[in-house]
């Protein structure tokens, strides 16, 4: 009976463990994930790390990192008359209407501001390296020049029109020192044709660079009251002359949102 027992037992053992061999093999047999071993690189190599940013390693722009926006309120214009800001026109008169600037020089023997005589010097430097003779044909104009300057326009072509291409006394950029008639040697004359010429495009595509702006634009006489002066130029600055810019404005009076 004990043998029969113990025969018994042998057997019970034998199919145990072979039956947990049998289940290890089929562990094993399963599919498992796939490692692939990268092929050994060469002496001195290093391995290639993507750059390429990922939805989740994408930093979310910060203050800095967003465009800049302009503020929704338009600045407030300028009433000094010595500011290189100041807004003249047909309804805003220089205060006082008799102003002389302290700081003029000359350029071509015409008289101009020394920060926009500076300015222009520059210009005309850059426009003759670019192969365009450009000419300072007016600057700095006192209340009483432009008094008759006015009264001659108006005894040629009468008032209205007069008052189309000249301003009255103490109503005019060239009294503030920052206006300036420029044209070229091949195109002297203050005319709209010089809007055409390879010289006034010129002009007016490069102007802001050095501070200042084609004053009464093509189409805007409605809002300068001026008709279009492609030789007037008027000298802001650089920092003002690139904010007008940003500003998308094509005139002053947009600029400042006045009517």
């Amino acid at each position: 009976m004990v043998c029969i027992v113990a025969t018994m037992l042998s057997v019970a053992l034998v199919a145990l463990k072979f039956g947990m061999r049998d289940r290890a093999e089929a562990r094993a047999s399963l599919p498992g994930p796939v490692v692939s071993t990268p092929a050994p690189l060469p002496n001195g190599a290093k391995p290639e790390v993507s750059t390429t940013p990922t939805a989740s390693s994408t930093p979310l722009p910060g203050p800095a990192q967003r465009p800049a926006q302009r503020p929704a309120k338009a600045p407030t214009a300028p009433t000094d008359p010595a500011s290189f800001g100041v807004l003249v026109n047909k309804d805003r008169a220089l205060n006082p209407t008799s102003y002389v600037p302290k700081d003029l020089t000359k350029v071509n023997g015409e008289e101009i501001r020394s920060d926009a005589g500076a300015a222009l010097r520059q210009l005309i430097k850059a426009a003759d390296k670019a192969g365009h003779q450009l000419t300072l044909r007016s600057g700095y104009r006192s209340a009483a020049y432009q008094q008759q300057l006015h009264e001659r326009y108006a005894a040629e072509d009468g008032e209205a029109e007069a008052d189309r291409k000249s301003a009255r006394p103490g109503h005019s950029e060239h009294q503030t020192g920052l206006g300036a008639d420029v044209t070229s040697s091949d195109h002297p004359e203050l005319d709209q044709d010089f809007g055409s010429t390879a010289a006034g495009k010129w002009m007016a595509q490069h102007a802001t660079e050095y501070g200042f702006i084609v004053r009464f634009p093509q189409g805007k006489e409605s809002v300068t009251g001026y008709m279009w002066e492609p030789w007037h130029l008027r000298y802001l600055g650089k920092d003002l002359a690139a904010d007008f810019v940003a500003s998308g404005a094509a005139t002053l009076e947009e600029y400042y949102g006045v009517d």
